[in-house]
């Protein structure tokens, strides 16, 4: 899910911030995200990420995630890990 690009720690972090970003728990997204991959533009720049959850999901959870661009699918803001 990560592509090698963080270690455990980092992961984790990430996924918490991702978990606040799209107003959910970190164990909801743990628990419903099946992917996350980086969003870039044409010129390559990174511009946020896109997360697709599991269409088991319930509705009344996908209802509160903020930044749903699909039934499925999540967009979110560049995310700092360093702040």
């Amino acid at each position: 899910m990560d592509g090698g690009k963080f270690d455990g720690y980092d992961l984790e972090r990430f996924h918490s911030l991702l978990a606040e970003e799209l107003g959910l728990s970190a164990d909801e997204l743990e628990t419903w995200m099946e992917e996350e991959r980086e969003r870039v533009d044409e010129d390559g720049q990174l511009i946020g990420h896109a997360v697709t959850f599991n269409p088991d999901m319930p509705f009344d959870l996908r209802a509160r995630v903020r930044g749903m661009a699909g039934e499925y699918v999540a967009h979110t803001g560049i995310i700092q890990l360093d702040s």
